[in-house]
């Protein structure tokens, strides 16, 4: 299975932050805001991205690597 980042997700249909800012209802900071750090990104959120790019939400990873999340909090 291939998996894309938010960014290359949008790059691979060919968008600008600002086109899917407006598909998605939002405002362009927000969206950048949203490639920049995924994990902020609300689940109705990413299946709304997911869906206007046509891209299957398994597909998208939606943390990055400088991501805390995790690394200092156990679930017991």
């Amino acid at each position: 299975m291939v998996r894309y980042t938010v960014k290359q997700a949008r790059n691979l249909r060919g968008l600008s932050q600002s086109q899917v800012a407006q598909m998605l209802g939002i405002s362009r900071l927000t969206y950048r805001r949203y490639e920049n750090n995924p994990e902020f990104m609300t689940l109705k959120m990413a299946r709304s991205f997911s869906n206007v790019l046509d891209i299957p939400l398994d597909n998208i990873i939606f943390f990055n690597n400088n991501s805390t999340f995790g690394r200092h909090n156990k679930i017991c």
